[in-house]
């Protein structure tokens, strides 16, 4: 019989930057891994008899990672207040980070890098407070690993 993997079976650490992240984020609510390619065309007008046939080569990969937390109180949760400061903090350095996306049912690491993060915070009247964070890799202190 064949299992579905759920959404709740992945999992997002965070770290100093230049390390692998291994401090677990226990209130994420959203997690998603998006993988863009990048490609060159690579067409040519032929002879001039026909219409070209576009065709593309790739030539580059982008790995970016959004989640989505609830706005807790960071007096309660450290993790949430390093995520907080890492995303508004206003020297580039300094706002850079280890991330880590596992998924615990496979044991597969989805996404390893340092990364700079952006936030956007949505405070709806009918719903709880969310934080909405865009982890973009940066190659700084480390590669990234996957």
């Amino acid at each position: 019989m064949t299992q579905a993997l759920m959404g709740f079976e992945k999992v997002l650490y965070i770290g100093t930057k230049g390390s692998t992240a291994a401090t677990q984020v226990l209130d994420v609510v959203n997690i998603k891994v998006t993988e863009t390619v990048q490609y060159a065309t690579t067409t040519s007008r032929g002879d001039g008899t026909t219409v070209p046939r576009i065709s593309k080569r790739a030539v580059s990969l982008e790995k970016t990672v959004t989640f989505n937390t609830l706005n807790v109180l960071t007096a309660g949760n450290a993790n949430i207040a390093t995520l907080k400061a890492a995303a508004t903090h206003t020297t580039p350095g300094s706002r850079i980070i280890a991330l880590k996306v596992v998924d615990q049912a496979s044991q597969t690491t989805e996404f390893d890098a340092d990364v700079d993060l952006s936030i956007d915070r949505d405070a709806q009247l009918s719903a709880e407070q969310d934080l909405a964070f865009v982890a973009t890799v940066d190659r700084s202190e480390r590669d990234p690993t996957v």
